[in-house]
């Protein structure tokens, strides 16, 4: 059955019938599932304090490599010496 649009909202303003409120005070006093969100509560602390513990060791573990990256390219040595640099321009004059 198809309501006017004046039915409709003449409904819509009816306060709630004692069977609803009584559904939702049952609802809100519900501690079925209590427990269960304590240990998820819980469970989500621990992973996380899991997480940041695990992520300080990567972010410690990187750090110390990329020193020891830092430290062997600084210590790389070219095998130069102080002479001078050698020049290509004698071998067209026919100096070495």
């Amino acid at each position: 059955m198809i309501r006017s649009t004046k039915q409709a909202n003449e409904t819509d303003a009816r306060p709630q019938s004692p069977g609803r409120a009584l559904r939702w005070t049952c609802l809100w006093r519900d501690e079925f599932g209590s427990l269960l969100t304590s240990e998820y509560l819980i469970l989500g602390t621990i992973l996380t304090l899991g997480m940041i513990v695990g992520i300080n060791a990567a972010q410690t573990s990187l750090v110390s490599e990329l020193e020891d990256y830092a430290a062997a390219i600084y210590a790389l040595d070219n095998g130069s010496n102080d002479a001078a640099p050698p020049t290509f321009l004698g071998a067209e004059n026919g100096t070495p």
